[in-house]
């Protein structure tokens, strides 16, 4: 527990003293900042996903900006399929919608 405690800033660790376990702290750390289930995170990148347009971007400057977007997105994404069937299966249905999405925004020239 000290451990943990004393790696922390001050500010920080005085909110975790009075657990009980270095389990309970390492819980309770992560709950507060693991990046997995941030739901209101996760629903702000949706919205700039599904607001983003390409505008002035050359086209690999868009691609570039949207593919960042979406793989932080994943990181804050909970589902972790359970077996390497799904994860490929999970995977492909990601990449054909993330395909749409690119495609929706591109500039009129590209139609």
């Amino acid at each position: 527990m000290g451990l943990l405690l004393s790696s922390m800033k001050p500010e920080i660790s005085d909110h975790y003293l009075f657990l009980e376990t270095a389990h309970q702290i390492w819980d309770s750390l992560a709950k507060a900042y693991s990046k997995i289930g941030h739901t209101a995170k996760a629903f702000d990148l949706r919205q700039q996903i599904t607001q983003f347009k390409q505008g002035d971007k050359p086209l690999a400057i868009y691609y570039s900006a949207l593919k960042k977007r979406w793989e932080e997105l994943a990181h804050y994404t909970a589902y972790r399929p359970s077996c390497s069937q799904d994860a490929a299966s999970y995977q492909k249905h990601v990449e054909e919608i993330q395909a749409f999405k690119f495609l929706a925004r591109l500039n009129l020239d590209y139609e």
